[in-house]
């Protein structure tokens, strides 16, 4: 999504709004998924869903974008690991 968003911004104008469009849909998919938490008592109540969400895509996109660009999956799991530690440490709603 990110390599379209880049290369279309400014002179595919129909292609932007296409990548817009799936962005702002990955991201409610992610808000529902996170509100399913917070109902399910898993997520704390006061947490900031849309902030969650993304971060969580933005540490995706950034990710795969690092991956790619040095040729190691090294940056999605330095990704991965330290999203489960700010979700055990900040966002799970504790006893």
């Amino acid at each position: 999504m990110q390599n379209t968003a880049v290369e279309s911004d400014d002179t595919h104008l129909e292609l932007c709004g296409q990548a817009r469009q799936g962005m702002h849909t990955f991201l409610d998919m992610m808000k529902s998924i996170i509100r399913d938490g917070i109902q399910a008592g898993e997520f704390r109540e006061d947490l900031d869903v849309d902030a969650l969400a993304s971060f969580a895509f933005s540490l995706l996109e950034g990710g795969i974008l690092l991956s790619k660009l040095d040729g190691d999956n090294k940056h999605m799991l330095m990704n991965k690991k330290i999203f489960s530690s700010y979700l055990q440490q900040c966002c799970l709603k504790t006893s």
